[in-house]
């Protein structure tokens, strides 16, 4: 989710959000019909009635749909686009769609649950054929000279503050990764494409690949810098890379466990694999490093992940476990009881009653209560629409 800032900051990238206009001229026609997948405050549906949709669907799950509505009054498209405020697992439309569009990545295209949607967007919504914006989406990587980027892993847990030994983090600061700006001096190689979206066939949120480099000159490696390149539609596209100016996802930065020197001609290679639990991805990243002088001579061997990236004790393990049979805390059990008198269709200020009587020592006051019982209202709730309608 974002706020208002981070809208304005997607807004305003005038790369992306031009590209995205391009791609949409490009594509629809007087009939089109369209899906906007995350429109956020709407900007992209507003775009496709521009050009001549003859009708949108709009789907977010935000609370920004709401502004979203008001921006498209204002502009007098609210006639023509159809906000759905909701997941877009859950929609199903009385047509199928003929074009679909949608920016739902993070730093990266793989992010959260994004290709899962669009994949099952593809499937259950998109006319045979319909169009996807984008059309796919290339991850690029390089190795990286980027002490600045790795000391963000390694320096906050060996600068001994106020004389304490803080080493023990470090091997899970190493198997995190984060958004970092790369600047173009800082390469040690030519970017090299590790994997590919191609939204039309893709079937699965799992992504691996693989590339390798050679040094260019001699350095010090310190991390693989991660990225992407999309094609919107044919003539449309951006990159961003950090030969390109700078967009508003940034680049990923993963680090090695250990900086490695390496000498020009060194042979630098990555395994890498995103893979899908639950709403986030588990990321893998495997780096061998070898020397010019002799295939034999093998200067660093690395595996690392995200999976080891956060301190997980014996007992949180065990909780995880496929055999485990768990029991509710007492958070679990008013949330336990929240639901429950939610699908009883019980109003919000006498659920906050009831669990404040249930549970006296976990409430204040009848307002606090009622302020967590709104947070459930708002997670798990349908809109007044949708309860009409059934």
């Amino acid at each position: 989710m974002y706020d208002l800032i981070g809208y304005g900051g997607m807004i305003s990238d005038r790369v992306r959000t031009a590209s995205y206009a391009r791609a949409l001229e490009h594509t629809i026609t007087p009939e089109t019909t369209v899906l906007d997948i995350g429109t956020g405050t709407g900007l992209f549906a507003m775009l496709a009635c521009r050009f001549g949709a003859r009708h949108v669907y709009a789907v977010e799950p935000d609370d920004a749909i709401a502004l979203a509505r008001d921006i498209a009054r204002d502009n007098g498209y609210e006639r023509r686009i159809t906000f759905i405020q909701g997941r877009c697992e859950d929609l199903s439309l009385s047509e199928p769609v003929d074009v679909i569009v949608s920016d739902i990545r993070g730093v990266l295209p793989l992010y959260a649950g994004s290709v899962q949607t669009i994949i099952d967007a593809r499937q259950r919504l998109l006319a045979p054929e319909g169009v996807l914006i984008p059309l796919r989406d290339r991850l690029m990587a390089a190795p990286v000279d980027a002490q600045d980027l790795y000391d963000k892993h390694a320096s906050p847990w060996m600068s001994h503050p106020y004389d304490l030994d803080m080493r023990a983090a470090q091997r899970y600061a190493k198997n995190t990764w984060h958004k970092g700006r790369i600047r173009t001096e800082q390469l040690l190689a030519t970017p090299g494409c590790w994997a590919e979206l191609d939204y039309a066939t893709v079937d699965s949120p799992h992504v691996k690949g693989h590339a390798s480099w050679l040094a260019q000159r001699c350095g010090t490696v310190h991390g693989v810098s991660v990225w992407f390149e999309t094609e919107l539609a044919p003539g449309a596209g951006f990159s961003s890379g950090p030969d390109h100016p700078e967009l508003v996802y940034g680049n990923a930065f993963f680090p090695l466990s250990e900086p490695v020197a390496v000498a020009e001609g060194d042979r630098i290679a990555l395994a890498m694999r995103a893979d899908l639990v639950g709403e986030e991805y588990v990321w893998s990243w495997r780096t061998r490093i070898q020397s010019a002088e002799s295939a034999q001579d093998i200067k660093a061997a690395f595996d690392q992940s995200s999976f080891y990236g956060s301190p997980m004790f014996a007992s949180e393990r065990h909780k995880r476990a496929a055999c485990h049979r768990p029991s509710l805390t007492e958070d679990g059990q008013v949330a336990l009881t929240i639901l429950r008198l939610m699908s009883e269709r019980h109003k919000l200020q006498d659920i906050a009653q009831q669990i404040c009587e249930r549970f006296p020592h976990r409430f204040s006051d009848w307002s606090a209560a009622l302020n967590h019982v709104g947070r459930f209202s708002g997670d798990f709730s349908k809109t007044p629409s949708e309860s009409r309608d059934e």
